[in-house]
């Protein structure tokens, strides 16, 4: 978050561009050698955007499912995240504010990243701090980035050289290796999680032993580790790029979505239709994504299978047609399933060789068969259960509330025939550092102060462990030095 802080501050603080005002004209300058189709009257600096608003819709279906879909969003909900909700693991209720906080306050991270270093790119791509700058010796278009480059990403690399140089590019490579870490980390949980309960444990030794979970668990990482860099390599040789991903990957994770909603939210969904929904909303959405966009384009490449409306049409598709399918399987044959089923799961706990998890089997087993679970206690008290039910309510209306507000109330105004002006551009851009910089308390600075009591008291202890003796230690010693003392006692009497 300092790194972005940095970066996004540097963007208009820099030798080509040094205020805000300064940052509007030249990108007033920029966009006069340029013709954004889609755009109104071409200007970079229009919110009017027809491809703006498909790669909105894309990346917001793509994103909400991969929220829902994504096991590591479960098991760990990022390092932004993490920051945001460390404080509020040991209080069930207090997540919820939690992820609320953290979900209002990273909204200023893309806002304010593009707003400065998206716009600095295409003002300062044609100057000479511009990495491809060399280019523009004989044509000026021909100094800008090519659309590979554009793809692979490396316009906030080129912008961060340009406006920071060697500093700036270490201080992203920084911020993208710390992202990837924690990406990664998360996957390796969320993939051992499924590998070693929802497969080993379901599937393959139902009767396996807390052991034998955790063992297969600490190969599942091994194993994703080694395929997941493998399987990108695969694909970067494949011609496969960054614009490509993004655009295809909500067609691919949005059949789960409503399925898996209404597995947690409607008990009336079969299994049958958990099961089968998604794999038919998959194949739907992938059916319509290639018939797109071979129609719009005359072939099927990589080129013309990255295009927004056939990514569009497939995300659609997939989303909103396994929604159908479920309902459609569930009512042929519905289910009725008791939630309460799930207070007789134990937890897997790390060196324990007792079979806790057969008599757990063993108890589902039984309860579904003889339908008693009313004699079932839930392990919370009723207070922190109302607690919780109500946090629930206000997590429904706050999120309800925030999509409204982020999807129609601020952006639609917007869309219409207009270019920011000057005025209008730095008070945009102003509110959007000022967001960030609120992140920036949000996720660092006010978790140390509200953890300074365990911090205080771990660096305590750490500073006892490490210099100052134990007891232990100390009567360790003294019985040492006593023995000694009796030695030379005994020494001397000899003597």
């Amino acid at each position: 978050m300092i790194l972005l802080c940095w970066i996004t501050v540097k963007a208009f603080n820099n030798p080509a561009i040094t205020s805000l005002g300064d940052f509007y004209d030249v990108l007033v300058k920029a966009s006069q050698t340029r013709n954004i189709s889609g755009n109104y009257e071409g200007s970079i600096l229009s919110f009017k955007s027809k491809s703006s608003v498909i790669f909105g819709l894309v990346h917001s279906f793509g994103d909400f499912a991969l929220v829902i879909m994504d096991t590591s969003f479960w098991q760990k909900g990022g390092f932004f995240l993490d920051l945001l909700v460390l404080r509020f693991a040991a209080d069930n209720s207090a997540a919820m504010p939690g992820y609320m906080l953290g979900g209002i306050a990273y909204f200023a991270v893309p806002w304010a990243v593009g707003t400065t270093a998206g716009l600095a790119a295409i003002g300062l791509e044609d100057t000479s701090i511009f990495p491809t700058y060399p280019r523009a010796s004989l044509d000026t278009r021909e100094s800008r980035m090519t659309t590979s480059e554009i793809n692979a990403g490396y316009v906030l690399p080129y912008t961060c050289m340009a406006i920071a140089g060697k500093g700036g590019a270490f201080g992203l490579l920084l911020v993208v290796f710390m992202c990837v870490t924690s990406t990664t980390s998360a996957q390796l949980i969320a993939v051992s999680s499924i590998l070693s309960f929802d497969v080993y444990r379901t599937y393959v030794n139902p009767k396996a032993s807390d052991e034998q979970i955790i063992r297969v668990s600490h190969w599942s990482v091994v194993g994703f580790g080694l395929f997941a860099p493998a399987f990108a390599t695969a694909l970067h040789y494949g011609g496969i790029d960054l614009n490509w991903m993004g655009y295809f990957l909500a067609t691919i994770i949005c059949p789960g979505m409503f399925p898996m909603a209404f597995t947690i939210l409607w008990k009336k969904q079969s299994t049958a239709a958990a099961i089968w929904s998604p794999l038919l909303g998959l194949a739907s959405g992938i059916g319509v994504w290639l018939g797109t966009a071979y129609i719009y384009s005359g072939e099927l490449s990589v080129v013309s299978t990255e295009a927004q409306l056939p990514c569009l049409w497939g995300a659609l598709t997939s989303t909103f047609s396994s929604a159908v399918y479920s309902v459609a399987i569930t009512y042929i044959k519905p289910q009725d399933f008791d939630w309460r089923i799930f207070l007789l799961l134990n937890q897997v706990k790390d060196g324990d060789l007792s079979p806790t998890t057969v008599n757990s089997d063993q108890n589902l087993t039984e309860y579904r068969d003889v339908r008693e679970l009313d004699s079932v206690q839930h392990p919370l008290p009723p207070a922190e259960l109302n607690r919780l039910r109500r946090a629930g309510t206000i997590a429904t209306v706050a999120s309800a509330v925030i999509g409204l507000v982020t999807w129609v109330v601020w952006p639609l105004p917007l869309y219409r025939n207009y270019i920011f002006t000057k005025s209008f551009f730095m008070g945009w851009t102003t509110v959007s550092e000022i967001w960030l910089f609120f992140c920036l308390c949000v996720a660092v600075i006010y978790p140390i102060y509200d953890g300074r009591l365990v911090l205080s008291r771990a660096a305590r202890l750490a500073w006892q462990a490490l210099f100052t003796p134990s007891k232990h230690a100390q009567s360790l010693e003294q019985s040492d030095a006593q023995s000694t003392t009796v030695e030379m006692t005994e020494t001397t009497k000899d003597g």
